[in-house]
């Protein structure tokens, strides 16, 4: 475990241990990132200090043709494995690398390569109650979720970041494994499927849309669309939009 009070983004501070030779398996830990990176140009993942799970993991292969397929789908599946347990409720999977509670935002994932090192990028809501405007009917956190549960039979686990961190981990290892059988659960999770979606290909807020009924996710995580005069089709990269304009 590499652990900063503060730093600018886990991701970065990675891939100058990744240079320095850290070995397989370090995490980076930060209770304050100031430059937090999202998916696509000039998004950005912050959060209050201390209030959050902000990390990156480290994976080492021998080749890049070692990385595992679909990693970002994946470990959004480990995440909601780790936090399902927290918030008794079900937790979904938001292609590609989004984790979805009463459909908001809960958790970010960036996997990025570094070599042959594997950066897996996990910003985790955990005790956040609070977000910016723009956010604020968009995201959520597993404490705002245990808030609405108050007075119900159910009793949720302490929020405790290393003990949501360790599950996670040990998430990992499963869906993560060469054996691992991951398809089919993230099928089960996948936000919004069934349902017509609006899709743009490539790089996000960049191109035209195209319309279609979310299907699933191929093994190696391609989105699968049908279009509506039936052709399936496939995409590696692009961002979902919903009618509701939601995320």
């Amino acid at each position: 475990m590499y652990y900063l009070r503060e730093t600018s983004s886990t991701q970065d501070e990675a891939r100058r241990l990744v240079a320095a030779g850290t070995p397989n398996g370090t995490v980076v830990l930060t209770d304050y990132q100031s430059a937090g990176r999202g998916r696509g140009q000039g998004r950005s993942w912050q959060a209050p200090p201390g209030e959050n799970l902000l990390c990156t993991i480290i994976l080492q292969y021998q080749s890049l043709t070692d990385f595992p397929p679909a990693a970002s789908i994946r470990v959004g599946l480990a995440v909601a494995r780790a936090i399902e347990p927290y918030v008794s409720i079900p937790v979904y999977i938001k292609w590609p690398n989004d984790v979805i509670l009463q459909d908001k935002k809960v958790c970010g994932i960036l996997c990025e390569g570094a070599g042959t090192a594997l950066l897996i990028g996990i910003g985790l809501n955990i005790h956040q109650r609070d977000f910016p405007p723009e956010l604020a009917s968009r995201a959520t956190s597993l404490a705002i979720i245990q808030d609405m549960q108050t007075g119900t039979s159910a009793t949720p686990l302490a929020l405790d970041r290393n003990s949501i961190l360790s599950r996670i981990l040990e998430a990992l290892k499963e869906v993560l494994s060469p054996e691992a059988s991951w398809q089919r659960e993230v099928e089960r999770r996948l936000y919004k499927r069934g349902e017509i979606v609006s899709f743009v290909p490539g790089l996000p807020d960049t191109g035209p849309a195209v319309e279609g009924i979310l299907e699933g996710v191929s093994p190696d995580g391609a989105l699968l669309l049908r279009s509506f005069d039936g052709i399936p089709q496939s995409f590696v990269s692009g961002e979902i939009r919903f009618s509701s304009a939601l995320l």
